[in-house]
C-alpha cells in the first residue's frame, strides 16, 4: 500500500511511507506531495504543530500551493500566530486575491497586531471588491485610518459612510 492510499484509511499508519517518500523526493510540492499529505495525516489526528511545519516546507517550496498556505493559516491559529496566520494568507492572496473574506481577516488580524497601515490597505480591498454592505465596509476603514492617526481621512471617510448609508436607506425606503 502507498503512502496516500493508507492515507484515507488509517492515517497515522501512512506516516512512514509519506516520510520516506519526502527524503525520497525532498524538492515534490505538487498538490499530492509527501508534505500535503503528511500535513493532512497530522490535521486528521489534530496535531497543529506538526501541520505548521510540513504546511511550511510545502510553501517554502511551492508558493502558489493555495490550499497548503490556506491550511497552514488556520494551523498557525491554533497555536495562537496571528502574524503567521496573516503571513499566510497574505501569501495566499498572491496566487488568488480576489477572496474577500481573506481581505477582512487580515484588515483584523493587522488592528490586532497594531499594524495600522497594513489594516488600512486591506481594508481599501474589501471596498475595491464592491462589498454588499458599502457603508460598513467605509466605517471600518475610517476606524483603521483613526488607529493610524489620520484624523481627517477618518472624518471624510465617515462622512462618506454617511452619505452611503443615507442613500441606501433612501433605496430601501422607495421599494
Amino acid at each position: 500500500a502507498t503512502g496516500a492510499s493508507l492515507l484515507a484509511a488509517h492515517p497515522d499508519s501512512a506516516l512512514p511511507y509519506l516520510e520516506r517518500a519526502k527524503v525520497l523526493f525532498p524538492e515534490y510540492a505538487g498538490t499530492d506531495s509527501p508534505y500535503f499529505l503528511l500535513a493532512l495525516a497530522h490535521h486528521q489526528s489534530g496535531r497543529s504543530g506538526k501541520v505548521a511545519v510540513e504546511l511550511q516546507e510545502l510553501t517554502s517550496r511551492n508558493q502558489a500551493h493555495y490550499q497548503g498556505l490556506r491550511m497552514l493559516a488556520e494551523a498557525r491559529l491554533d497555536l495562537a500566530d496571528t502574524s503567521g496566520a496573516a503571513q499566510a494568507v497574505a501569501s495566499a492572496q498572491y496566487v488568488y486575491p480576489f477572496e474577500s473574506a481573506d481581505h477582512l481577516r487580515l484588515a483584523r488580524w493587522y488592528s490586532a497586531l497594531g499594524q495600522t497601515g497594513m489594516a488600512i490597505q486591506e481594508r481599501r480591498a474589501v471596498l475595491a471588491m464592491d462589498p454588499f454592505n458599502r457603508a460598513e465596509a467605509l466605517y471600518q476603514l475610517a476606524v483603521a485610518q483613526r488607529a493610524a492617526g489620520d484624523q481627517r481621512a477618518a472624518r471624510s471617510t465617515v462622512l462618506e459612510a454617511l452619505e452611503r448609508s443615507e442613500e441606501h436607506t433612501s433605496e430601501l425606503q422607495s421599494h
